[in-house]
C-alpha cells in the first residue's frame, strides 16, 4: 500500500511540472573587462522592470518544456538583469549608487523555446543613461541563442537553462561594449 502511495504522489508531482530558481548573476569576464576601461566612470544603476507591451508577470518565470525556471530571490527576469549589469560594476569597481551616470531599463522581450531539435531564446531591453536625471542614452539592444536541443526532457532544460541565464550576462556585455552606451557616459 505505501508503495503505491509514493507512485501516486511522485506521478503527480511529475505532472504538475517542476520549477526551479536561476543561479545569482556570476562574474562574465568579457563584461568585467569592458566596463573596466578607462573610459567608463563609476556608474549607479536604477529601476530595471518589465517593458510596456509585455504581459504583467510574464517575467517572474520562463517556461522550459514542462518546467519553470523562476528569478533568483523571487524578484523578475527584469531586476535579475539589472542585477546581472550591477554585479559586473562590482567586480571592475564602477558600482557607485552616487556616481553620475544611472543605467535603468525596461526588459521589452525574454523569451526560450526549448522545443526538440533546434531551441532557441532571446532577450531585448531598453537601455537608458540619464545624468542627474537628463536622458544621455536610450537605446534598445538584442541578444538571441541557438542551440540543439535533446529529445530527452531532462537534457533539454538542463541547456535551456544554462542557455537562457547564458543572454543576461550576453546583453550586459553588448551594452558595456556599444559605442552609444560609451559616449553617452563618456567623462
Amino acid at each position: 500500500m505505501n508503495r503505491r502511495i509514493l507512485l501516486l504522489m511522485g506521478l503527480s508531482a511529475a505532472l504538475a511540472g517542476c520549477s526551479a530558481t536561476a543561479a545569482p548573476p556570476s562574474a562574465s569576464p568579457r563584461a568585467v573587462r569592458a566596463a573596466s576601461a578607462p573610459q567608463i566612470p563609476p556608474l549607479a544603476i536604477g529601476a530595471f522592470r518589465l517593458g510596456p507591451g509585455l504581459p504583467p508577470g510574464s517575467d517572474r518565470a520562463v517556461g522550459l518544456r514542462a518546467f519553470r525556471l523562476l528569478p533568483p530571490n523571487k524578484t523578475s527576469f527584469a531586476a535579475y538583469l539589472g542585477e546581472t549589469l550591477a554585479e559586473q560594476l562590482r567586480l571592475a569597481g564602477k558600482l557607485d549608487p552616487n556616481a553620475r551616470f544611472t543605467i535603468s531599463a525596461d526588459l521589452i522581450e525574454n523569451s526560450a523555446n526549448p522545443k526538440v531539435g533546434q531551441a532557441t531564446g532571446a532577450l531585448a531591453a531598453t537601455f537608458r543613461v540619464t545624468e542627474n536625471g537628463a536622458v544621455k542614452m536610450e537605446k534598445t539592444l538584442r541578444v538571441e541563442a541557438n542551440w540543439n536541443s535533446s529529445f530527452i526532457g531532462a537534457v533539454a532544460i538542463d541547456a535551456a537553462e544554462r542557455e537562457y541565464v547564458a543572454l543576461y550576462s550576453q546583453l550586459v556585455e553588448t551594452l558595456l561594449e556599444d559605442p552609444d552606451f560609451r559616449r553617452a557616459v563618456a567623462r
